[in-house]
């Protein structure tokens, strides 16, 4: 076992024991994640008391990332430019999403009636084309093929769970 830890640490760059172990599990119900927010997507208010749109969701692959909190040093590390803020989003709030239908026909033959949306760890390592981040994640969905019009409503989705949220910001807009 301290042989598959030393790999991972060194892969990794996890600088713990504690990091190691948190990179190889599951991400649990009570973790938080954290999401950088562009200015475009901020709206009514400011401070903790502002929302944000959809589109602080938008994401080419339909995968929204996302970082552990756990394991991030600081939500400023999680900003994609000074002009960001960070939401806080509970990874049970996320996976409760159950209501998003399955439109296409050939998946409702195949059983699925509704979209399973989770919290998947997809670490960036060492060597990639973008910085190593071992808190890295994706809110994935299943089954994968997903339209543009049923990606708009986990998108909304998503963004209903961060408006309702009490704490939402982990870096309030300024």
């Amino acid at each position: 076992m301290a042989n598959s830890l030393t790999r991972i640490c060194y892969k990794c760059g996890a600088g713990s024991w504690l990091e190691a172990k948190l990179y190889q599990s599951s991400i649990l119900e009570w973790e938080f994640t954290y999401r950088s927010i562009s200015p475009g997507s901020i709206k009514d208010g400011i401070g903790h008391a502002a929302k944000i749109s959809s589109t602080a969701f938008n994401d080419t692959n339909k995968q929204p990332s996302v970082n552990r909190s756990l394991i991030t040093e600081s939500p400023k590390k999680v900003m994609q430019n000074p002009d960001c803020c960070v939401a806080k989003i509970k990874v049970s709030a996320v996976r409760d999403i159950k209501s998003i239908e399955v439109t296409d026909e050939a998946l409702k033959k195949l059983g699925h009636s509704t979209y399973g949306i989770d919290v998947i760890s997809r670490p960036i390592g060492k060597g990639e084309s973008v910085p190593e981040n071992i808190a890295h994640c994706q809110i994935e969905v299943s089954p994968t093929v997903i339209t543009g019009s049923r990606f708009g409503k986990i998108k909304e989705s998503l963004a209903y769970i961060v408006n309702e949220s009490k704490n939402r910001w982990a870096l309030p807009p300024t």
